[in-house]
């Protein structure tokens, strides 16, 4: 019996190599595979408050971005306005679990062409809402995300749109700085609220936009924010105007 292959078999076992390479290159594409995880959960918050309101419709394109990669991603996905009581008015009224039959079948182009019309009037709705509040309860903002991204698992993907002029019974920004100690109490009282955020990248859109708040106080406001972050154990993401 000869050693060598013949050319037949040859051929068989580059074809039958072949097959196997770009049965997992499809695999890994797709992201598909056993060991891939899914994509966490894309969380909005919208600050209905009233220091919001002129410049609120202009967070509309980047919520509708921020739609969209979710679509791509096959991402849970919920958003409201979180206004006068964020913990006692949010419902998320904007509810959607992307998954690969999407919007009629091709999911990456109807998202890449922004034809998530059902979405997009949803989010117009959330920045036409208003309330009587002046200042932006930073904590409870915080904490209403933070309960539903523990109720999806954790590790969510955060964003909430602000101008970053917090104000409660506890904090304002705008009118004196932020002591230490006034820092040190603020994180005692919601730390033990956040714990949801654990894992969580929090993101921070339409910063400064519409305020009179220099940038010395608005660093006062990210370190805050910071703070809160770091204290449930999660990543502070983008701190910016627009995404």
């Amino acid at each position: 019996m000869s050693s060598r292959m013949s050319s037949g078999a040859w051929l068989a076992l580059a074809i039958g190599v072949a097959t196997i390479v770009g049965l997992g290159l499809l695999v890994v594409l797709s992201g598909e595979g056993k060991g891939g995880e899914p994509a966490p959960t894309v969380i909005v918050c919208v600050d209905s408050t009233i220091s919001t309101d002129p410049v609120r419709e202009s967070y509309l394109p980047d919520l509708k971005a921020i739609a969209r990669r979710a679509a791509r991603a096959r991402a849970p996905f919920y958003a409201d306005a979180c206004g006068e009581n964020a913990t006692g008015t949010v419902n998320w009224k904007v509810r959607k679990q992307f998954d690969d039959a999407g919007l009629g079948g091709e999911l990456d182009d109807e998202a890449a062409e922004g034809k998530l019309p059902r979405i997009e009037e949803q989010l117009g709705d959330l920045v036409e809402q208003r309330t009587v509040r002046g200042g932006t309860p930073l904590g409870d903002m915080l904490a209403v995300t933070a309960r539903q991204c523990a109720h999806r698992g954790g590790a969510c993907e955060i964003y909430l749109f602000t101008d970053g002029e917090w104000a409660d019974a506890t904090v304002h920004v705008a009118r004196e700085p932020i002591s230490d100690e006034q820092e040190s109490k603020y994180i005692d009282l919601y730390g033990d609220q956040l714990g949801g955020l654990d894992k969580a990248e929090v993101n921070f859109v339409g910063v400064g936009h519409g305020t009179d708040l220099d940038e010395p106080r608005l660093n006062e406001a990210r370190e805050l924010a910071e703070a809160l972050i770091a204290e449930a154990e999660g990543e502070m993401g983008a701190w910016t105007t627009a995404l």
